[in-house]
């Protein structure tokens, strides 16, 4: 009987694992495919790609696990019908009632790490995709550029593109196009260099070289021209302790990101729908 039980523990805990490293491969395939996407979108940045895909794979495990063990049982129990092998563990004296043990085994553990990461790992893990996210958030314009690609900022009021640059000092940023948008001009600036000066009073500038500027007035023939030698943007300062609070604030609003003891003690209706998911 112990070696019946044994076989089924050991069948059972290979097709898990041969079921949870499948999902995980394909789970982070299509995980990545986005993130790069949101990437090369200028939404997010590419630093943060694989942090972004840890912590979504963390926040997925619950599910993964869950659907893993089942079908790892199902298709152990399957097979034994399959190839007659219950015929052989009937005979013996042996019930279904008796896979109960061995399936516990297995099962058992896994639903412990199952809640740990349900009830403690997968708000953590929101949390630290909504912390990632605002973080790239806080950063200035400039740093999201990325030379050769378009970069839309201020829901497409600015949008930048800067070729690329062997230069580190003289010209960090290498020839920059930009558009802004305002609500009576829509202005073009070309510039052959670009760089970041900073101000005694912490003020960040974007300081372009020799170049050309271009007002065009939407619906009429009303342009202007001008040439100049020097061109400066103020990049608007934030306060990145207030903004990176009232991020975390906002991803506390929701009731994936909450800590379990916060969900208890809300006493609301969609806290406690997300304590019986």
């Amino acid at each position: 009987m112990s070696l019946f039980k044994r076989s089924v523990v050991s069948e059972i805990a290979n097709h898990f694992s041969v079921v949870l490293s499948t999902l995980i491969v394909v789970w982070l395939s299509v995980v990545l495919v986005r993130l790069l996407g949101e990437a090369a979108a200028g939404r997010i940045g590419s630093d943060v790609v694989v942090g972004l895909a840890t912590f979504t794979l963390i926040a997925a495990l619950p599910i993964i696990l869950t659907v893993s063990i089942f079908i790892g049982v199902l298709t152990t129990v399957t097979r034994n019908y399959r190839e007659s092998e219950m015929v052989v563990w009937f005979s013996s004296g042996l019930s279904l009632a008796n896979w109960v043990n061995p399936v516990l085994r297995i099962a058992i553990p896994i639903a412990a790490l199952i809640s740990f990461l349900t009830l403690y790992a997968t708000p953590w893990a929101n949390r630290q995709i909504g912390e990632y996210r605002a973080r790239y958030e806080m950063r200035s314009d400039l740093s999201k550029i990325t030379p050769g690609q378009f970069l839309e900022t201020e829901k497409g009021a600015r949008v930048f593109f800067v070729e690329g640059t062997t230069s580190v000092t003289d010209n960090p940023l290498g020839q920059v196009f930009m558009r802004l948008i305002d609500p009576d001009w829509l202005t073009l600036v070309t510039s052959a260099s670009a760089k970041i000066e900073t101000e005694a009073n912490g003020d960040r500038f974007l300081v372009l070289g020799a170049g050309h500027r271009y007002d065009l007035k939407p619906g009429t023939s009303e342009m202007r021209f001008a040439e100049f030698d020097a061109f400066g943007v103020r990049i608007e300062s934030k306060n990145a302790e207030e903004s990176l609070e009232k991020a975390r604030a906002t991803t506390l609003e929701s009731r994936r990101s909450r800590p379990t003891s916060l969900l208890l003690s809300d006493n609301e209706n969609s806290s406690y729908g997300q304590i019986m998911w």
